[in-house]
């Protein structure tokens, strides 16, 4: 069955609805943490802390809106690629934590 011209353009403006919220968003995210750490209206820790979740929530609302990923039963290849690639981004941030920590041990004891 083809779909009718009434159909596409309903279809195109309900992603340019979901791109436009997810931009929003995303917009409105960055100038809180940007203010927060620009104004130092709170004290280090809580700046690294507000910080911090603003950029989870960053990345939750660029999981949902931008790669329209869906965190349903229906599908979980989605949450499965996700986790695994969440597991290799710690490998690798920590695994060179780790050795610069290291390296820095050796080398600097005298």
């Amino acid at each position: 069955m083809k779909e009718s011209n009434s159909d596409k353009k309903k279809k195109f403006f309900k992603e340019i609805y979901i791109y436009g919220i997810g931009f929003f968003l995303s917009i409105i995210l960055t100038i809180f943490s940007f203010f927060i750490t620009i104004f130092n209206i709170f004290s280090k820790f809580s700046t690294f802390f507000l910080i911090s979740i603003f950029a989870i929530f960053q990345i939750l609302v660029h999981f949902r809106y931008f790669f329209k990923l869906e965190f349903s039963k229906k599908n979980p290849w989605y949450l499965i690629s996700i986790i695994f690639s969440l597991l290799i981004i710690f490998i690798i941030l920590f695994g060179s934590i780790w050795i610069m920590l290291n390296l820095n041990h050796h080398l600097m004891d005298n």
